[in-house]
């Protein structure tokens, strides 16, 4: 026996008879595999770069049908044999909640039915959660309320990047310029945007969780609006319109900003 090749001495699972020879050596990480003819069955072996035997099959076997076609034991769909110029090969055809594997052996034929396990889909993580781990809850608290006062973030230049794909799917905040420089912290502003905005978006699907945010986000805008627009018209219409809305949080939210927003223009 030379370098390129192993010495391969096992038992047929099925029959037991002894399967041995000489076979060329697969590369290192790779597998070898051979068939073997025993009548009713067909033995399949695939074999490391050291002649250990890594996996070993039996299968009872029949011959291919001259229509071209065999039926799944299961659905009864019909199969077809796949021509090969190969005396051993396999494919497999996926039946909805089954796989059927076809094995080939020079004229003979059979099938495997292996149950069909469909994971479900990973969900797209929620992008303000994402922002949340990597800034924290504060940092994007405070850069959202300085835009929305003064219509600008105030950025470091690796933080850009970061932040543009949430402004970009956000109309609420469209006209948001971002400038060169380091986020203003609103303490108790921030603390307020947590309590009724953050906190709750940041648990909702990614999609959800945007529309959910910019719509409150144009809410809060808009009752700011209002607010700097008829409070010396009419101040008890703006009391009882800013009543209305139930999270106290929220409230004092858009006071803030109202106020803010009228001292920064």
């Amino acid at each position: 026996m030379d370098e390129d090749t192993v010495n391969i001495n096992i038992k047929c699972p099925l029959c037991g008879k002894h399967i041995s020879g000489i076979f060329k050596k697969p590369k290192r990480g790779q597998l070898g595999r051979f068939a073997v003819d025993h009548g009713d069955h067909v033995v399949t072996i695939d074999y490391d770069s050291f002649g250990h035997v890594r996996c070993i099959n039996a299968f009872r076997v029949f011959p291919i049908p001259s229509s071209g076609e065999i039926l799944c034991q299961v659905c009864k769909r019909p199969i077809k044999i796949i021509k090969s110029h190969k005396q051993f090969y396999e494919y497999a055809y996926v039946h909805d909640d089954h796989v059927v594997i076809v094995y080939i052996f020079k004229k003979y034929c059979q099938l495997e039915i292996i149950p069909l396990i469909r994971l479900a889909p990973r969900p797209l993580r929620n992008i303000i959660d994402e922002l949340i781990s990597k800034w924290g809850i504060k940092k994007l608290s405070g850069m959202i309320t300085y835009a929305l006062i003064h219509n600008k973030i105030l950025l470091t230049i690796n933080e850009t990047d970061i932040i543009k794909p949430l402004l970009l799917q956000l109309n609420s905040l469209k006209n948001t310029v971002i400038l060169a420089g380091e986020g203003i912290q609103y303490e108790k502003f921030s603390n307020l945007f947590i309590e009724s905005v953050l906190l709750l978006v940041r648990t909702l699907p990614s999609k959800d969780a945007l529309k959910k945010l910019d719509d409150m986000l144009m809410f809060i805008i808009n009752m700011a609006k209002i607010i700097n627009k008829y409070n010396q018209i009419n101040q008890k219409i703006v009391i009882d319109l800013v009543e209305k809305i139930p999270n106290k949080a929220l409230r004092e939210l858009i006071l803030n900003v109202a106020s803010l927003r009228k001292n920064a223009k």
